[in-house]
C-alpha cells in the first residue's frame, strides 16, 4: 500500500529542526558587514517563514545530534516576505534552511526564492530556486537529481552482485575513481550556479566524494551483516580497503563535516566487520594524527575500550579541542557502549512515548519488556488514511497477535492524544501493543530513523528489530501479511536499477 510522503506533524508544529539544536535558539550576534556572509530567503507567502527557521547547521564533527546551533548570526525578519541572515564564519559551513542543507562560503552573498508547495498535517514539500550565490545543497531533491540518482545506482549494485568475483570486478580502485569523478561532475550539472574556479572545484570534489563514501559504506555495512557467504564478505572488506587507499591520497579539510562523515562511515564498516579496537585502529595506521584521534574518539564513544586505562590513554591523546569536548561528554554518559552500528542509538532509546493508559515511557522500554525475540513496528497515524486502511485489514485476521516470535507494535505519530485511542478501540488492537508519540519526540525519532535506517518519512512504514535493538528489516511488509518465517531470510531486496554511465569526460 502506497504511503503518504510527508514530514512528521511535529516538524510542522515545533520548528523544522528545533529538536536537534540544543536549546533551539539561534545565536543572535553583532555581525560586522565587513566580514559577514549573507543569505537572503525570499518568501512567496509570509507564513512560509516558519519552515525556514530556526537556523541550524550540520554538526561539524558529523556526530549526533545531526544539527546543532548555528555560527554567530543575526536574523532580520522585519520584512514579512523575506528572511535576511548574516553569518560570521571564517570557513565554509553547511547551513540548514528548512529541510535543505546548503553549503555556504565565507563572504558570499546568497539569494534564494523559497516556496512551500504543500504544508498540512499529512504532507510537507517545498521548493527553492538559487538566484545568486556560490552554493550547492546536500539535500534538495528537486535540484540534486543527477548526483543522488547516480549514487543510488552505484550502491544499488551491492544488492544485486551475488558473488565475490562480480563485486571485486565492479568496484576496483580504478572504477571507484571514475565513480568519484562522476559524482563531482554531476554536482556541477545539478547546480550550474557554481563558480568554475579551482578553489570551488576542489571543495565540490571533496564534498561530493565524501558523500559518495558515506552512502556507499553505509549500504555495505548494512548488507555485510545479512550475507553468509564468507568470500563475499571478504570481497566487501577489500572494497572498503580500496576506498581507504583512495582516502589516503586526499588532503582533508577538517572544517568540512562531510570529511568526518567519511571517516565515521569507514569506522562503522570496520567495526561491523570486527568490533575490536586494535583491528580498527590498524586500518587507520597510515593516516595523520588528527584522523587517528577521531577514530580513537569513536572507539571511546562506542564503548570498544574495555579498560579505564585505555580510555584515559585515548583522552590524553586528544589535542584537537572539539574532540576533547566530545570526550568529556562521552565519559559523563552512563550508558555509553550501548550504541552499535545497525542498532537503535541512545537518542532513539530515550525518545518519549505514552502507552494506552497514558503512562509516560521511553522507546527502549518496548525492547526491554518484550518476551518475543523480534518486534515489528507500524509507524502510523490517525490522520493517515492508508495507515487506517492497513490497520483495518489487520484487524480482520490479527495474524501476529499471539505470536511467540514477533511482537507487533503500533506507534501513532500524533499532534495530541485526542484520537489515537479511538482508533485502537475501533479496530480491536491489543492495548499493550499500542503507543503514541507526540510533536518534538516524533520529530526526533523521524530524523534519527532517516539517518540510521534510510526511512524517507512515508506512512505507513514497517521496521523489524531484534529485541536487543538490531535492525532486521528496514522495509518490512504490512503486518496483515507478514510471515514469521521471513525472519529466517533477510536477503536484500531485488530490482535495483543498473549503474548509470558517468558523464562525458569533458563535461563540466
Amino acid at each position: 500500500m502506497k504511503g503518504i510522503k510527508m514530514i512528521v506533524i511535529a516538524l510542522l508544529s515545533s520548528g523544522i529542526f528545533s529538536c536537534h539544536t540544543g536549546d533551539g535558539k539561534a545565536q543572535q550576534a553583532d555581525v560586522k558587514d565587513s566580514d559577514s556572509t549573507t543569505i537572503i530567503i525570499n518568501l512567496k507567502k509570509a507564513e512560509d517563514r516558519q519552515y525556514t527557521l530556526p537556523l541550524t547547521q550540520l554538526n561539524p564533527l558529523y556526530f549526533e545530534p545531526v544539527f546543532v546551533a548555528p555560527p554567530p548570526n543575526h536574523v532580520d525578519t522585519s520584512n514579512p516576505l523575506k528572511v535576511a541572515v548574516k553569518l560570521a564564519i571564517s570557513e565554509p559551513a553547511y547551513m540548514a534552511i528548512g529541510l535543505n542543507v546548503c553549503y555556504v562560503e565565507p563572504g558570499d552573498s546568497v539569494n534564494i526564492d523559497f516556496k512551500t508547495i504543500v504544508a498540512n498535517k499529512t504532507q510537507y514539500m517545498d521548493t527553492m530556486a538559487i538566484l545568486h550565490g556560490n552554493v550547492f545543497f546536500l539535500s534538495m531533491p528537486q535540484r540534486s537529481k543527477l548526483f543522488d540518482g547516480y549514487v543510488r545506482s552505484c550502491f544499488g549494485m551491492i544488492r544485486v552482485l551475488k558473488d565475490a568475483k562480480s563485486l571485486s570486478n565492479y568496484f576496483t580502485g580504478e572504477k571507484l575513481l571514475v565513480m568519484l569523478d562522476s559524482c563531482y561532475r554531476l554536482v556541477y550539472k545539478d547546480f550550474p550556479n557554481l563558480k568554475s574556479d579551482e578553489a570551488t572545484r576542489e571543495r565540490v570534489r571533496v564534498s561530493s566524494g565524501n558523500r559518495f563514501y558515506i552512502h556507499m559504506l553505509g549500504v555495505m555495512e548494512y548488507y555485510y551483516h545479512d550475507i553468509n557467504d564468507t568470500a563475499l564478505k571478504v570481497a566487501m572488506e577489500a572494497v572498503a580497503d580500496s576506498m581507504m587507499i583512495l582516502a589516503l591520497k586526499n588532503v582533508d579539510p577538517f572544517f568540512d563535516p562531510t570529511t568526518w562523515g567519511k571517516y565515521l562511515a569507514l569506522f562503522r564498516f570496520y567495526k561491523g566487520a570486527k568490533p575490536d579496537a586494535t583491528y580498527i585502529e590498524s586500518k587507520f595506521d597510515k593516516f595523520g594524527d588528527t584522523v587517528k584521534q577521531y577514530i580513537a574518539l569513536n572507539l571511546l564513544k562506542d564503548g570498544l575500550l574495555k579498560e579505564p586505562a585505555d580510555e584515559e590513554a585515548v583522552v590524553s591523546r586528544l589535542t584537537y579541542p572539539p574532540f576533547r569536548q566530545v570526550a568529556k561528554t562521552v565519559l559523563a554518559t552512563s550508558n555509553r557502549g550501548i550504541e552499535k552500528s545497525g542498532y537503535i542509538n541512545n537518542v532513539i532509546r530515550n525518545v518519549e512515548i505514552f502507552d494506552a493508559n497514558d503512562k509516560k515511557m521511553v522507546l527502549s522500554d518496548l525492547f526491554k519488556t518484550s518476551t518475543q525475540p523480534y518486534l515489528i513496528f507500524d509507524f502510523c497515524g490517525t490522520w493517515c488514511a492508508p495507515c487506517m486502511e492497513a490497520i483495518a485489514v489487520y484487524s480482520k485476521v490479527k495474524p501476529l497477535d499471539n505470536s511467540k516470535k514477533i511482537r507487533p507494535i503500533w506507534l501513532f505519530f500524533e499532534n495530541d492524544k485526542s484520537k489515537w485511542l479511538s482508533a485502537v478501540e475501533k479496530y480491536g488492537l491489543k492495548r499493550e501493543n499500542c503507543f503514541v508519540i507526540l510533536r518534538e519526540s516524533g520529530a526526533t525519532l523521524t530524523k534519527e530513523f532517516e539517518t540510521l535506517f534510510d526511512w524517507e518519512g512515508e506512512f505507513p512504514h514497517h521496521f523489524v528489530f531484534s529485541s536487543d535493538g538490531r535492525i532486521v528489516d528496514k522495509r518490512a511488509v504490512n503486518l496483515a501479511v507478514y510471515q514469521e518465517n521471513r525472519l529466517a531470510d533477510t536477503a536484500p531486496a531485488q530490482g535495483v536499477p543498473p549503474v548509470a554511465p558517468p558523464p562525458p569526460v569533458g563535461a563540466k
